[in-house]
């Protein structure tokens, strides 16, 4: 059998064994909601397993079409600002350095490329850097986030304040966005407009998932593998924090439902 012909074959028969193994794990979920949420997290791993591994060199340009460079990507020529930059070459001489791609900053350091650190693992100095060049841009930025647990605690939670006019909107019959700042917004794919489905499913987090995730004393159950393969030795307990987190989504409804893992 050629190589290529095993190597699809292969991927096959590992998709459809881990297919099975997690329909058997998310038909035990507690919640609709949570088989749900399971169900998505676990076809994203199929999917992902079932792609061969991209050679480095074949990885094209943001924009570009056959590894060919988009208009839009500015160079150290082209770009009015820092950042239009898409590489060190054009960022150089916006932070005063000289040497092009091999920059060398002033004070006699490399300008490298910058280390995507999340958030809870950034130094106190690093966090107020952050706020600090937010802020020249703009003083009075804030970054937004969604407490739902304030949410959870009131008779309904569809009718919290959240989706009124001032803020998210509200939505109509179908479930599109009818008022507020998002009226009309549109996929990215542009094929339709964003809909709601409030409290169809799904519930806005609790205080008691929050508190399951701070009992926990194992670090493997709080970042725990929410799509296993057969025999993992650490499979998720459904108070997981990824579990958790998609119950919101859930009750949103509508393009909610498909969490951004980005």
């Amino acid at each position: 059998m050629p190589l290529t012909n095993a190597l699809r074959l292969s991927l096959i028969l590992s998709s459809f064994v881990s297919t099975v193994n997690s329909q058997g794990i998310c038909s035990s979920a507690p919640t609709p909601a949570l088989r749900i949420i399971c169900s998505q997290i676990s076809a994203w791993a199929n999917n992902a397993r079932s792609v061969p591994a991209v050679s480095p060199n074949s990885v094209r340009s943001p924009g570009g079409s056959g590894g060919a460079t988009a208009t839009l990507l500015a160079t150290s020529e082209t770009a009015r600002n820092a950042f239009e930059c898409v590489d060190i070459a054009c960022l150089c001489g916006f932070f005063g350095g000289t040497g092009g791609a091999n920059c060398v900053l002033r004070n006699g350091q490399r300008l490298t490329r910058g280390l995507r650190k999340e958030y809870r693992v950034m130094t106190d100095a690093e966090r107020q850097r952050l706020e600090i060049a937010l802020r020249r841009v703009d003083p009075s930025v804030a970054l937004p986030y969604w407490d739902s647990t304030l949410d959870s605690t009131i008779p309904n939670p569809t009718e919290s304040s959240l989706f009124t006019n001032e803020l998210m909107g509200r939505s109509g019959p179908d479930g599109s966005i009818q008022t507020g700042a998002f009226r009309g917004w549109r996929t990215v794919d542009q094929s339709r407009v964003f809909r709601r489905d409030l409290g169809t499913t799904g519930r806005p987090l609790q205080e008691a998932d929050i508190a399951a995730v701070q009992a926990t004393g194992d670090f493997r159950q709080v970042l725990a593998n929410t799509a296993p393969s057969q025999g993992c030795p650490t499979p998720a307990g459904w108070t997981a924090l990824e579990y958790s987190h998609g119950n919101p989504h859930v009750f949103i409804g509508g393009k909610q439902p498909v969490q951004d893992l980005r």
